[in-house]
């Protein structure tokens, strides 16, 4: 008995995997709301983003649609945003990225797609956090990269979707 206990343990506290489906990737998020636990799930989040190294995980990357993310905050602590919405945004600014749910070609183990993505440098992004509370933030530079790179994955965009805009 206490063998499956542990078990069930191990399995609870493991983290899902990263999607990579595109198709997937690719569908909006809804909304949040109370129901759906939204600080248990910012928990799983934040503990990924620690395990891969991230710099931002919305919950579309592990399969669940909904409109959260959380960013790295460096130095700080990490961030939670809940049904965001950017309000504002100034300068734009091209550098390259990479994302989890775009590894790259077989024969190159954890290395990622990487692309050339147009973002403002500073953001005012607003919504709630993880225990639904109203937030603000005023980000600039990598920050406010990551919390834009986050928000298109819950509008179900892709950095390569940059590359057809290049395209146009």
């Amino acid at each position: 008995m206490e063998h499956n206990e542990q078990a069930f343990s191990q399995e609870k506290n493991a983290s899902p995997a990263i999607v990579t489906d595109l198709q997937q990737m690719r569908r909006k998020s809804r909304d949040v709301t109370a129901g759906d636990k939204p600080a248990e799930l910012a928990d799983i989040l934040f503990r990924m983003l620690k395990e891969y190294r991230a710099q931002g995980l919305p919950a579309v990357q592990i399969g669940r649609r909904l409109r959260l993310f959380v960013v790295n905050n460096e130095p700080g602590t990490p961030v939670c945003l809940v049904n965001p919405l950017i309000t504002k945004f100034k300068d734009r600014v091209v550098a390259v990225e990479g994302c989890l749910s775009l590894p790259a070609p077989e024969g190159s183990p954890g290395a990622y797609l990487m692309v050339a993505v147009p973002r403002p440098r500073r953001i005012t992004i607003e919504g709630l956090n993880q225990y639904l509370k109203p937030v603000r933030y005023r980000l600039e530079g990598i920050m406010a990269r990551r919390a834009c790179h986050e928000f298109d994955h819950i509008n179900g965009k892709l950095i390569i979707d940059y590359l057809e805009e290049e395209d146009d």
